[in-house]
């Protein structure tokens, strides 16, 4: 019954623009990042460690949480629509598992965002 529920999840997603959100987020976060290394780097000395704490402070203290945020509120609109609940509630589903669902797509998100900041944080280092 799970696996039906997160297929169902997936599907809610597909055609919508949460994508944009969680691509913008972090290259907004290693741009910022790397302006601040790069304006302070008379105080920040050690380089990428220095750049990686700036990207790492910028995104895990500012856009990561608003992120999650803002991903969990767009999974559960669907659901605060026309009397969702009550149909959902309804189904032939327990609740936990449609719970579950939510937090593993959710999971499989955050976890692609991840490793993008990953990735966009070492790409300049190719350029540089």
């Amino acid at each position: 019954m799970l696996k039906r529920c997160i297929s169902a999840e997936w599907i809610k997603l597909r055609h919508s623009n949460i994508w944009i959100i969680l691509m913008i987020l972090p290259v907004i976060s290693v741009l910022i990042g790397g302006a601040n290394f790069f304006m302070n780097q008379g105080v920040l000395t050690k380089g990428w460690y220095s750049l990686w704490s700036q990207v790492g402070l910028f995104y895990g203290e500012f856009f990561f949480p608003i992120l999650i945020a803002i991903c969990c509120a767009y999974m559960w609109r669907l659901e605060h629509h026309n009397k969702n609940w009550n149909m959902i509630m309804t189904a032939p589903v327990p609740a936990v598992s449609i719970f579950l669902a939510k937090l593993i797509v959710l999971a499989v998100l955050l976890f692609f965002v991840q490793i993008f900041l990953f990735l966009r944080y070492f790409m300049p280092c190719f350029i540089f």
